[in-house]
């Protein structure tokens, strides 16, 4: 979605015989000021994203949305925008249209395209004619080849009481697991099974044996060093455990 926001802001796309642009969301967005605002989620970060804006799909969502396709649809029929800017409100609404169908969860939120996906007309035809521009953009034939490869699955899977939440069919949860692997290591990019195996079980001993000895021993001075150990080494591994009484009573 990212790379599709970026592709718009850089480029003017051809659609059906007519071109996007963005000077016309940007006065969209110098228009909506005030108090009362048609999409109070736009801000500069999202019309000049930086380096770290670019990159996350959230910012993208937010300009591809519902909410900024009808605002700027009531600023060309106040005449603060001309009827050319008509293409480009289009083509931000078809991606909101097009990103609910490949999103749908079982509670939409009120959005007819986002809706758990069951093949019915009205969506296919969502998906399958909305993404018309340029063949040379290559962030096109993405969206094409994920339009196409759901459309498959559902012929495998299809039966009348059936229905698909497309939003599991991503990549999320195994980037975020294995982002979580290459942090315990140091922020180690290119990890290796030893790496893994060692870090992991040397944390989930190492918890397991802290939390036994706390359960038995009231020690605010070990539960105060437990919290704070934010990684573990090496030096970790030798644990030594001794039962002992104190002729004394005390919290260690």
């Amino acid at each position: 979605m990212h790379s599709t926001r970026n592709n718009f802001y850089k480029y003017k796309l051809e659609i059906l015989d007519n071109t996007t642009d963005t000077k016309f969301l940007n006065d969209f967005s110098k228009a909506d000021q005030g108090v009362n605002r048609c999409a109070p989620k736009l801000t500069d970060a999202h019309i000049y994203p930086g380096p770290f804006q670019k990159m996350k799909v959230q910012f993208a969502l937010q300009v591809f949305s519902a909410t900024v396709a009808a605002g700027m649809r009531t600023c060309i029929k106040c005449n603060t925008l001309p009827i050319a800017a008509e293409t480009t409100v289009n083509f931000i609404y078809n991606m909101d249209k097009i990103f609910d169908i490949l999103n749908s969860k079982p509670k939409a939120g009120g959005k007819e395209f986002n809706l758990p996906f069951k093949n019915k007309t009205k969506t296919v035809n969502g998906i399958t004619t909305n993404v018309d521009v340029t063949q040379r953009m290559k962030f096109i034939n993405g969206w094409k080849i994920t339009i196409k490869s759901l459309l498959q699955l559902w012929d495998d899977i299809q039966k009348p009481q059936y229905f698909l939440c497309t939003y599991r069919l991503n990549q999320d949860c195994l980037e975020n697991l294995f982002g979580n692997f290459r942090n315990q290591n140091g922020n180690n990019f290119n990890p290796i099974e030893l790496d893994l195996t060692s870090k992991n079980g040397l944390t989930y001993v190492s918890g397991y044996l802290i939390k036994k000895c706390l359960e038995k021993h009231s020690c605010d001075t070990c539960l105060d060093f437990a919290k704070t150990q934010e990684s573990l080494d090496k030096a970790f591994i030798f644990i030594y455990l001794k039962a002992y009484q104190n002729e004394v009573a005390s919290n260690y």
